[in-house]
């Protein structure tokens, strides 16, 4: 619920943490980084790009995970 990757739902590719840095595709988790992401996927992690979506989820999406990751400390560094 706090965007940490420990929810209960097991999945083959583990989840990851919104709260770890650095990200792998970037720094800092910008809304446009956000939003790349989640329209492009990352393939090399299994994960599929979302662009369905329309305008104001793909916002909503943004917004979200923006705030799970910028609310409170970081919790990891990312393996890379």
């Amino acid at each position: 619920p706090e965007g940490k990757g420990d929810g209960t739902i097991v999945l083959a590719q583990p989840a990851r943490s919104f709260a770890a840095r650095p990200w792998r595709t970037g720094p800092e988790p910008t809304p446009e980084l956000i939003r790349k992401v989640t329209l492009e996927g990352i393939s090399a992690v299994g994960m599929a790009g979302f662009r369905n979506l329309s305008a104001p989820d793909l916002d909503a999406v943004v917004a979200h995970v923006q705030k799970l990751a910028t609310t409170g400390a970081p919790t990891a560094r990312v393996q890379t």
